[in-house]
């Protein structure tokens, strides 16, 4: 008996931890009744013309012209997982490949710091969300700007990169400038998009304090 059937369409774009259920295909080639099971990753069961599902490690009975169906659950974010049926000794394969993660965050800002005293270390922060896996962290300008994503126990600057996850907050600093009543900016970039963090000096002081002249009385000679 040789049986023949065609291969499964494979799934490209599946999602993480669902069951992907493949094509039906038709089994020919076959005279008699011959046993089928099922073998591979994600738990893989076969089905023979919609009827019970049977996991792997059992076999179900297929005669020709009779339709065969496998199924499995997919993987985490870029896996890919097969399940292989086996009719007779005649083997087909079913691949799932789960979707990549979306490392994208929404878009996001960090509060702008004005009045800043003249070379001073300002910071900011903001949180990330949006995304199903650990994004790239970047930042780039004035003043040796420089992000920590761990609360401020490390902090990484213009050469470096780091990584955060959905939800986390990135603290984010510089340097001001030396003088009076002038910006510097860093841009923050998450997983692409990007954020900018503003510093402002305060204007020059040039209120003196509170003053007055000392009266003189004129004494007669």
């Amino acid at each position: 008996e040789n049986p023949v059937f065609a291969d499964f369409t494979d799934e490209l774009a599946a999602e993480p931890g669902v069951t992907e259920t493949s094509d039906a295909v038709t089994v020919t080639g076959i005279e008699t009744s011959v046993t089928a099971s099922v073998s591979g990753d994600g738990l893989p069961e076969i089905q023979v013309n919609e009827e019970a599902w049977v996991a792997a490690g059992g076999t179900v009975t297929v005669t020709n012209n009779d339709t065969i169906r496998v199924r499995l659950t997919s993987g985490s974010f870029g896996e890919t997982r097969t399940a292989t049926a086996d009719v007779n000794g005649v083997t087909q394969d079913f691949a799932v490949t789960t979707r990549a993660a979306d490392t994208t965050p929404d878009a996001f800002t960090i509060a702008a710091v004005t009045d800043a005293a003249p070379s001073s270390s300002s910071q900011s922060s903001t949180t990330v969300n949006g995304i199903e896996a650990a994004a790239t962290v970047t930042i780039a300008g004035d003043g040796s700007p420089e992000f920590s994503t761990d609360a401020g126990v490390t902090w990484v600057d213009a050469i470096g990169s780091g990584s955060v996850e959905n939800g986390g907050v990135i603290l984010v600093r510089l340097t001001s400038s030396p003088d009076f009543s002038t910006e510097r900016t860093a841009t923050l970039t998450v997983g692409g998009v990007p954020a900018t963090f503003s510093v402002t000096t305060a204007a020059q002081d040039t209120t003196p304090d509170a003053f007055a002249f000392a009266t003189t009385l004129a004494v007669g000679g």
